[in-house]
């Protein structure tokens, strides 16, 4: 039996706990394994942003997703989705790792503390041989400067204020691959048999970082980072249209609503897999 987000809101230790308000959150910003009743707004990074993470409506399943929001000094901002891959063991505690090792990484001339912080949780995953896994993307945020990272198939895309997309990662597996060159179109992708067979994770020994081109985002441009459970059940087109034109926290409520009704419903011509759901969106604020 499936149910509503709203309606099975409970802690990874399943002990029912009041929400957090926006007062509760500004960066410093690390949920991992948590359940929020609804998405939480709050003012970071120069802009406004939205965070939402709860586990799959599947019931007895604890959320394996984390999700954060950072400011590191010299005006550096980072996004963060993490999704550990529930079919290998501890892939909530990876998620966790990438997140909090991005909370305060050791900063090296020269080197990208990005890159450098998932190579080392990547290192350390595969000297424990533990068999654990996550994806991850990330959005760095200086003064309107927009970079991603991402490994897996945790996408992002930033969508202008009239649905342009100005920018989208491709998803490290072979179907997100054929998708992009092509050969297979969103439909065809979103319904494909091996659409969860991913070629690229944290806690591969040849794992790579994609690492995006420099954008200068616009006014009322929209940045989304979200794990699977959103992309597996919304078109593009359909989380665009949900983002464009209104406030970040009706998107987010929009985005959470389909998401889940999607999830419960059984209808063929419609996307539905129940999964962790987690998202960050982010606007930035008109300047000065």
């Amino acid at each position: 039996m499936l149910a509503s987000y709203a309606s099975i809101w409970k802690t990874s230790s399943g002990e029912r706990r009041n929400s957090l308000s926006s007062s509760h959150y500004q960066p410093p910003v690390c949920l991992a394994g948590q359940d929020l009743e609804a998405p939480s707004a709050f003012s970071a990074l120069g802009g406004e942003v939205v965070v939402f993470t709860h586990s799959s409506p599947a019931l007895g399943h604890s959320n394996e997703d984390a999700v954060g929001v950072f400011e590191w000094e010299g005006g550096i901002g980072l996004l963060v989705v993490a999704d550990g891959l529930g079919g290998l063991p501890r892939g909530g505690e990876t998620s966790k790792k990438i997140i909090e090792g991005l909370r305060k990484p050791k900063i090296e001339k020269d080197v990208d503390p990005v890159i450098s912080c998932l190579q080392s949780v990547n290192n350390s995953l595969i000297t424990e041989n533990g068999g654990s896994g996550t994806t991850v993307s990330i959005a760095t945020i200086e003064a309107r400067r927009f970079r991603s990272y991402h490994v897996g198939d945790s996408a992002m895309l930033v969508s202008g204020q009239r649905g342009r997309v100005k920018f989208q990662t491709t998803s490290h597996s072979p179907v997100g691959i054929a998708e992009a060159n092509s050969q297979l179109d969103e439909k065809a992708a979103m319904f494909h048999p091996n659409r969860h067979v991913i070629n690229n994770m944290i806690g591969m020994s040849n794992m790579w970082v994609d690492v995006g081109r420099h954008i200068q985002l616009a006014y009322l441009d929209i940045v989304i980072i979200a794990s699977d459970g959103l992309w597996d059940n919304l078109y593009r087109g359909e989380v665009i249209k949900l983002m464009c034109n209104r406030s970040l926290m009706d998107a987010a409520v929009g985005l959470v609503k389909l998401a889940s009704e999607r999830m419960r419903c059984e209808a063929y011509e419609q996307p539905g897999k129940s999964d962790d759901l987690s998202f960050v969106l982010y606007r930035p604020k008109p300047l000065k």
